[in-house]
């Protein structure tokens, strides 16, 4: 009896001990559901441009480096790194266990091949700008070399060696950008053409992969499933990553009832629900970092005359227009905006030239009538400003109708709208005059949304001079690149395309029980990685 008491007491002990030392995390191996909106274009990280893309190519990828919750490069593939001097050759020692999805190692020569293929001309790729840091890129991109005189070469399966442009500190950091994932090259010349628009066509070494034909219901949803190949510095915490589209019945015109119901894990909230989302529990991650302003569609028969841009900039009372302003705002006299990083330190402490907006000018009204005789017209016709629906936005907007229509003579009326109706109204070209919010971007592309090729430029700018000069400073050096982005910022204040009015913060949402989302300043992105709830 003794005996057979010992040995249930030990049973008893031996299996209480598994029990404390591998307590149950309740938050993980979840679904966390996020509304992606626009379906991604293509999931190929050496062309995919667009805000959804790049967020489920970060998921479903690795590249050399990931970012931490602080912005900080930590190992990704590549489980360390060095660089010389002067931080122009940076070697990254790869992952001995990095594998693709089909069980087949991540080599040195899979990162090579994707930096090639990005820049390569014939891949015409419009995302491989960030890629100008690396030796020759621009050349290459060109065709004025061909790919392999680009600046990075495998030195065995682990080594790979990257040569630089010029010095740049932060290079680890940019790698962890989605032109800079690997590509197989073997697998990406068996998709014939198609790599990255289906998930057939889709090889990943993220930790996230695309588990069937139906985790891609196109214009639906995308569900990527976490790998159990992934063998990075952490597994990822979700079982599922849901991203509904628009095509979906997901509903996110009331983002708090959507995070209430559960319906989404996280979202964007606009400001005026930010109090009501405190009080529900959730919570709140906010960026300064929207400068918003008057956007001018230089595409509008009127509105493309600079004289008159000039013109309705110059007669604004500045001071009427500050009085008005909203709530947790901060008058703007830059575009760029006081959190803007370039290549690691704050952009507007190193701005020496910058000349700010258009200030007011008794000028104003001969610059209008100059600018009508250029488009042989006597007068306006009617002029709407597209504004948000929120009292201190149309108080401000009235006090700019006040302004012109005594310039002018003519009628200039407001429209308020919704936020998102407002962007709609912009993307698809359809105002004259916008007052809207613009994200400057992320380190290296400042001022992008003014780009020609910006999809969502919130200006409808075509220019050439503007285009070189964002150009030069994405391919130029800390003191070159400074320099070029202060002339662009000058260039869009002098020729009156935006006018800077005031800096707000943007507001992401988590669900109640919702934890470990990383969200990114000026449109870098959202991290799942570590993303748990409770349900």
């Amino acid at each position: 009896m003794k005996r057979l008491l010992s040995a249930i007491l030990i049973a008893s002990i031996l299996l209480a001990f598994p029990a404390c030392g591998s307590k149950k995390d309740e938050t993980a191996d979840k679904t966390i559901h996020f509304y992606l909106g626009q379906e991604p274009q293509t999931l190929d990280p050496q062309i995919a441009a667009d805000q959804s893309a790049k967020l489920a190519i970060g998921a479903l990828y690795e590249g050399l480096t990931r970012l931490d919750e602080n912005g900080n490069a930590v190992p990704g593939v590549a489980e360390s790194w060095s660089a010389n001097a002067d931080h122009t050759v940076f070697t990254f020692q790869l992952r001995q266990n990095a594998v693709w999805t089909d069980e087949k190692p991540v080599t040195a020569s899979d990162f090579v091949f994707a930096f090639r293929r990005a820049l390569s001309p014939q891949t015409q790729s419009a995302a491989c700008r960030p890629m100008f840091v690396l030796k020759n890129a621009r050349k290459v991109n060109s065709g004025a070399l061909p790919p392999d005189q680009l600046g990075v070469r495998a030195e065995g399966d682990k080594t790979l060696v990257v040569e630089l442009e010029y010095s740049y500190v932060e290079f680890p950091a940019l790698t962890s950008e989605s032109v800079f994932m690997p590509c197989n090259e073997t697998f990406f010349e068996e998709t014939h053409g198609k790599y990255g628009l289906e998930f057939q066509s889709i090889l990943s070494n993220g930790p996230f992969h695309l588990k069937g034909k139906l985790s891609w219901d196109h214009g639906k949803s995308l569900k990527l499933s976490r790998s159990e190949l992934y063998r990075g510095n952490q597994a990822a915490k979700p079982a599922v990553l849901m991203f509904s589209m628009q095509g979906s019945e997901v509903d996110l015109s009331d983002p708090l009832k959507a995070l209430s119901e559960s319906t989404v894990d996280a979202a964007p909230i606009p400001e005026e629900q930010v109090e009501q989302a405190k009080e529900l529990g959730l919570a709140i991650t906010s960026f300064e970092d929207i400068t918003w302003g008057l956007a001018f569609n230089t595409q509008e028969p009127i509105m493309q005359n600079e004289k008159i841009r000039q013109g309705l900039v110059m007669a604004l009372p500045r001071q009427n227009l500050l009085a008005h302003l909203p709530e947790n705002a901060e008058p703007a006299d830059y575009i760029i905006g006081p959190q803007a990083v370039l290549m690691g330190n704050n952009y507007r402490q190193h701005a020496q030239g910058s000349t700010g907006y258009l200030k007011e000018n008794s000028q104003s009204k001969a610059l209008i009538q100059a600018g009508l005789k250029e488009l042989t017209l006597d007068e306006f016709s009617n002029i709407t400003i597209l504004c948000p629906d929120t009292e201190r936005a149309k108080r401000m907007v009235n006090e700019m109708l006040v302004a012109w229509n005594r310039q002018t003579g003519k009628y200039f009326s407001m429209k308020p709208m919704s936020e998102s109706d407002l962007r709609s109204a912009i993307r698809s070209g359809e105002y004259q005059i916008a007052l809207t919010g613009i994200h400057p971007e992320q380190d290296g592309k400042l001022l992008s949304v003014f780009r020609s090729d910006y999809p969502e430029n919130p200006s409808q700018l075509n220019s050439r001079d503007l285009d070189q000069l964002l150009m030069t400073a994405e391919q130029s050096g800390d003191s070159g690149a400074l320099s070029a982005y202060v002339q662009a910022e000058n260039y869009l204040n002098a020729h009156a395309v935006f006018y800077p009015v005031y800096y707000k913060n943007s507001y992401y949402a988590c669900g109640k029980n919702v934890s470990g989302i990383v969200f990114r300043p000026n449109s870098a992105g959202i991290d799942f990685l570590h993303a748990g709830k409770i349900e």
